[in-house]
């Protein structure tokens, strides 16, 4: 019995000692396989880029067609503002006439030949709506210039102006919602909406970008996940098979392991 004790300890040992070499081995394989995955997945591809969140959406936002549409849209309704403000524009209009007359002399106090009339006229004149009343106010200037050779005529040549102020409100009709103030309203309206859609059309861009950022981190990491996983089975099922050469393991678990 003595002499069958230090036979039966090697015959104990020595299954061990080969299975922790073999799971050693096993061990050193699987980190040079990270190693080589590693360097793997640091090389650079060029087809790749890498972008942080505010990069793709800076490049989804720059590269988004709709949005590029969208983004005028504010721009030609204010314009349409400014056109319709233009209806409370101020107009200016003016006019001048000249006449020269002559006829025989048919008075006894003329001493020409002659009697010779000129005469100069102008006028200028100035007007305008007024928003939300719907009043027209205007503003007239008239001027004149009289010449003229009779001599019973103590001043020659004479002058005459004239300045008159003029409002018109209406009391009822036209007198709040007229034609001009309603274009004025629903432009305006109409600018307000295209901001709206402008910045509905760029949050959905930018969530869409978001969610689809994320989506990828997700896929990146559940692939890398599947690879670790995929590596660990892998490795369990060298381990497994190493056990079962060394009779540790049985063969249905070599196939559980396979599976």
């Amino acid at each position: 019995m003595r002499t069958a004790k230090p036979t039966t300890f090697c015959l104990t040992i020595i299954p061990a000692l080969v299975l922790v070499y073999a799971l050693e081995a096993q061990v050193d394989q699987h980190a040079q396989a990270q190693v080589e995955t590693s360097e793997t997945e640091a090389t650079p591809n060029p087809d790749v880029v890498d972008l942080s969140l505010r990069e793709a959406v800076d490049l989804a936002i720059e590269n988004n067609l709709g949005v590029e549409v969208a983004r005028h849209a504010p721009l030609i309704a204010s314009e349409d503002v400014s056109v319709a403000w233009g209806a409370y524009d101020p107009v200016l209009s003016g006019g001048m006439s000249y006449s020269n007359t002559r006829s025989p002399n048919t008075s006894p106090l003329n001493d020409n030949d002659a009697s010779r009339n000129k005469n100069r006229n102008g006028n200028a004149k100035i007007t305008g709506l007024v928003p939300l009343l719907g009043a027209t106010v205007s503003m007239d200037y008239v001027g004149a210039r009289a010449e003229t050779n009779q001599g019973f005529s103590s001043l020659s040549p004479q002058w005459s102006s004239g300045l008159a102020f003029k409002a018109s409100v209406p009391l009822l009709r036209e007198l709040v919602w007229n034609n001009p103030w309603t274009q004025v309203k629903v432009s305006n309206v109409l600018h307000e909406s295209s901001l709206e859609s402008f910045r509905a059309n760029l949050m959905d861009t930018v969530l869409g970008t978001v969610q689809g950022y994320w989506r990828l981190v997700a896929q990146q990491e559940q692939l890398r996940v599947a690879k670790k996983s995929h590596q660990t089975s892998l490795a369990l099922l060298d381990q497994t098979k190493i056990q079962y050469e060394v009779g540790v393991k049985s063969k249905v678990e070599v196939i559980q392991a396979e599976a």
